[in-house]
């Protein structure tokens, strides 16, 4: 098979998965059913579905950084030292801390950094 095959062949698999699953790859991806959500929080997380619900509703919906709806995505955020839950982050907060690989002093460098050029451009 040659590579524009192997493409072809790969749209197809994942628009076909997809149409039968629209939940599947949006970023907020959950299994089926609300025992297998629980299974998957306590393996990857140490914590249940209901402290993760529990979370969402003390954060009102929203990102804990950036304060945007986590209705288009959710995810759950944690200290990858420690493995300690931290808060529910949309996609881009989420994104950003990795990017960022959690170093408070590369996080603070990099808000200099916007801050400083922000002004120079006014």
């Amino acid at each position: 098979m040659n590579n524009e095959a192997r493409r072809a062949y790969a749209r197809e698999y994942y628009r076909a998965r997809k149409q039968a699953d629209p939940a599947y790859n949006t970023g907020n991806y959950r299994p089926r059913s609300e025992a297998q959500w629980d299974w998957h929080t306590r393996k990857l997380y140490g914590i249940t579905a209901q402290a993760v619900a529990d979370m969402f509703e003390s954060q009102a919906g929203a990102c804990a950084i950036c304060g945007n709806s986590l209705f288009e995505s959710c995810h759950i955020d944690h200290c990858h030292d420690t493995g300690k839950v931290r808060g529910l982050l949309c996609r881009g907060c989420n994104h950003g801390l990795g990017s960022f690989q959690d170093c408070p002093h590369v996080l603070t460098a990099a808000s200099n950094y916007i801050a400083k050029h922000k002004e120079s451009a006014a």
